[in-house]
């Protein structure tokens, strides 16, 4: 019982880290050059709130 309470605990944690920490350091759009935002539409997708890249209505997968 009380490794299940640690590995709960421990998980909690990462996600919490990552929450707070992560994702407020690398927001991927303020990021962007302006080159890439003028040639791509940012789109957010509010079902699943993610954002991704389109041109020409076509969604364009980019890599980093």
């Amino acid at each position: 019982m009380k490794k299940t309470k640690k590995v709960i605990l421990l998980s909690a944690l990462i996600l919490v880290i990552n929450i707070v920490f992560i994702k407020d350091k690398f927001p991927i759009i303020d990021e962007l050059s302006s080159v890439m935002q003028n040639e791509f539409d940012v789109v957010l997708d509010e079902k699943t709130n993610k954002v991704s890249l389109e041109k020409d209505g076509v969604y364009q997968s980019i890599g980093f």
